[in-house]
């Protein structure tokens, strides 16, 4: 897992898959966003920018990837993102091909909050729980995810 700011994107340049995902979405304001996908390359990078209300723990639940490494940047709003060892976890969903996920439920080991600007990645096999309100109250969050080919990676 990486957690860090877009200004400091310059950084990952010893990154390509990353650097080209920081990249492709670091243009995007609270403005310009617009809900829905944006494909730079179909086979290694697309871009899902969604729009919804943070929730309750309840209503979250841990997902993790095996193709796909998600790079997620919030563009407004703020949410709290909860991780755990996947060994900690019961599987509530086996894994889905068409849709690159694992389902889980359990308990939050360590969370952090993604405010506006921050970004977070998670490799395949790191479970993260996503959505999560900050204290009492929901809040609309403006949040692009960047899937990138998990082979590239180790390129």
């Amino acid at each position: 897992m990486i957690f860090d700011h877009i200004s400091n994107k310059e950084k990952y340049r010893g990154l390509p898959w990353l650097y080209g995902a920081l990249e492709a979405m670091a243009p995007v304001t609270s403005e310009t966003f617009e809900p829905g996908q944006i494909v730079i390359d179909e086979k290694t990078l697309f871009l899902n920018c969604n729009a919804y209300n943070s929730k309750l723990e309840s209503d979250c639940f841990f997902e993790s990837h095996k193709e796909y490494i998600d790079v997620h940047l919030m563009i407004s709003g703020e949410e709290v993102i909860g991780h755990n060892e996947e060994s900690l976890l019961e599987v509530t969903k086996a894994y889905d091909a068409e849709g690159d996920a694992i389902l889980y439920q359990g308990n939050i080991q360590t969370q952090f909050v993604l405010k506006a600007g921050w970004f977070a990645v998670f490799l395949p096999g790191e479970p993260h729980l996503v959505g999560l309100q900050c204290g009492d109250d929901s809040v609309p969050v403006k949040k692009i995810v960047a899937k990138v080919a998990g082979r590239l990676a180790s390129l």
